[in-house]
């Protein structure tokens, strides 16, 4: 009972250590995000809400959702290839 105790208390301290914003590493930038808007201007995708939850849906139904999607750089943004998820 006990190591198990003591096991359940280490990894409840572990997992607090690593979710903690002072712990954790900064954010890498990613290849995509780096060409649609680095140091050196170009075109900055903007998308305000990047999740959206339709909840429960009945069988058969249409239902869609429209994100919006602004350029903030200054060159044209093009936008490729999506796949929803």
């Amino acid at each position: 009972m006990k190591i198990r105790l003591k096991a359940g208390l280490i990894l409840i301290g572990t997992l607090f250590l690593l979710s903690n914003p002072a712990w954790a590493k900064p954010e890498q930038t990613s290849a995509a995000e780096k060409a649609v808007g680095g140091a050196s201007g170009g075109p900055k995708i903007v998308i305000t809400e990047k999740v959206f939850d339709f909840g429960e849906v009945p069988q058969g139904e249409t239902i869609s959702h429209e994100f919006k999607v602004v350029n903030e750089g200054n060159e044209p943004l093009q936008i490729k290839n999506v796949k929803p998820g």
